[in-house]
């Protein structure tokens, strides 16, 4: 069971990398805030720094990160992961994204630091990881079980997209 999760936009070489808050992260942390979850989001695509990321590790503590990966910017995205295991080594990582979604398992062969990944639509496997259920039973969730990738059911599309509540994006810097 993960107390406190801590989502993470990594930073982007696009000059348009910051022209709106994260959307995905935002229904992610909606999720969370709906579901009781402690939560915080950090987005690295604005001039914030990793100073500041080492901050909110040290005052959130969190125990599960959570990162989104874009192809474009996997490897950036495999090093801060590697930083925030370094800073917050007790804390589980969880990736998901595009990436993720579309190379599956091979994420975490490329990146040990990271826990979990999550395949597709993310915010009912997540809500399930932080609860605590049985990994196995999580549709989307790929985990590591005695250093093998392991995986739960098969990722389920969603079909009743009206009923994700839209994102209020509380705790996001937008100003």
């Amino acid at each position: 069971m993960f107390q406190k999760t801590l989502l993470i936009a990594p930073p982007s070489s696009s000059y348009l990398g910051a022209a709106r808050p994260p959307s995905n992260l935002g229904y992610l942390a909606q999720t969370l805030a709906d579901a009781g979850v402690d939560y915080a989001v950090e987005d690295l695509r604005t001039a914030h720094s990793l100073t500041r990321l080492r901050r909110r590790l040290a005052s959130f503590q969190p125990d599960l990160v959570g990162v989104s990966i874009v192809s474009l910017e996997y490897q950036r995205s495999y090093d801060l992961i590697q930083e925030v295991k370094r800073l917050r080594p007790q804390a589980a990582v969880v990736v998901g994204g595009p990436h993720v979604s579309a190379l599956g398992s091979q994420v975490l062969e490329e990146c040990p630091p990271a826990d979990f990944a999550i395949l597709q639509e993310g915010e009912q496997p997540l809500l399930h990881l932080c609860r605590g259920d049985d990994y196995a039973s999580i549709p989307g969730l790929l985990y590591r079980q005695n250093g093998t990738v392991r995986a739960g059911p098969a990722a389920q599309c969603r079909k009743d997209l009206d009923n994700i509540a839209f994102p209020r994006y509380q705790g996001f810097d937008l100003g």
